[in-house]
């Protein structure tokens, strides 16, 4: 049976996708707060970790460690870093006009389900590399033209 996203996997790609986009650009953003909150929550638990993965967000040992810290943590917890990962990914996509998007790499035999997927402009909101086996399922995707008339 393929194995899920987890929500360790969930919050990596949120911290990736902002360490990519530029922390310095996050300041001028309105995810400011929500991802300084996800951050000191995630190193709490994987410590100077996030550092090295804001440095160097290519790297999946660090992807992978980080993940595993989280995943290890217990219902009520995941649930609260996943809630936080969700408030970075809403205020960055709504008040910065920098596009965010869930970039889940290569998968294999893994069942991935999506419930709201939503891009404006030229963004992308999920991009999956290479997918071996498994199911991805969208429940709802919506993009929309950011130009005026």
């Amino acid at each position: 049976m393929p194995e899920p996203i987890t929500i360790g996997v969930f919050v990596v790609g949120v911290l990736v996708k902002i360490a990519e986009g530029g922390v310095a650009e996050l300041a001028k953003s309105t995810a400011k707060q929500a991802y300084a909150a996800l951050k000191g929550k995630v190193a709490e638990w994987a410590g100077a970790k996030v550092e090295v993965l804001e440095a160097a967000p290519d790297s999946e040992k660090i992807r992978r460690e980080i993940a595993e810290a989280i995943d290890n943590r217990d219902g009520a917890e995941q649930s609260l870093i996943r809630s936080l990962a969700q408030a970075v990914i809403d205020k960055e996509s709504s008040g910065s006009g920098r596009a965010i998007a869930l970039d889940f790499g290569d998968l294999k035999n893994v069942a991935v389900t999506l419930k709201k997927v939503s891009a404006q402009g030229n963004a992308t909101g999920a991009q999956f590399r290479r997918v071996e086996g498994g199911t991805i399922n969208v429940d709802e995707a919506s993009a929309a033209s950011s130009a005026k008339k």
